[in-house]
């Protein structure tokens, strides 16, 4: 397959993705109050995502999600994508924070391996791997009900 064919097909891909989960996107489990506890205590967040941008842009709006963020990150501002660190490392740059004191909650083996890369402290979510692939993250959650900011500290402990 040629470049421009394959080009041609993940875009397809992409809209047909959009197209069946238009209205079916819901945020993860206590996803919607963790965002707003981090808010509240005034911490910046970013999205970094291999996804294209209208992908983003998409799942952002599909689950209200987009105010809660202060950078979004998608492929086109980077070379490489994940498990390369660049998504994250320019997450951290867009928030002016240095990459060691940013968490990063990630749900793919190469993107807990980009975030690693980085510099970044790691929260694996189970929702697309299991625990034991996500083992070598900071810490594993199945979804956000039980995280909270004391928690997220704690990655930082010596």
């Amino acid at each position: 397959m040629g470049r421009a064919a394959a080009l041609l097909f993940a875009r397809e891909k992409e809209a047909l993705y959009r197209k069946l989960y238009k209205g079916h996107v819901q945020p993860a489990a206590g996803l919607v109050r963790f965002l707003k506890a981090l808010r509240t205590a005034g911490v910046t967040l970013a999205v970094a995502t291999s996804a294209p941008r209208v992908n983003l842009d998409f799942v952002l709006d599909e689950a209200g999600l987009r105010p809660c963020f202060d950078a979004l990150v998608d492929i086109s501002a980077v070379e490489r994508g994940k498990p390369a660190p660049d998504l994250y490392l320019k997450a951290a740059e867009e928030l002016r924070r240095p990459p060691e004191d940013c968490v990063a909650f990630e749900d793919s083996y190469p993107g807990v391996e980009s975030a690693l890369a980085a510099g970044m402290r790691v929260v694996g979510v189970t929702t697309t791997h299991t625990a034991a692939e996500l083992a070598h993250a900071h810490m594993v959650i199945g979804d956000f009900r039980g995280v909270t900011i004391e928690s997220l500290r704690s990655l930082f402990a010596v």
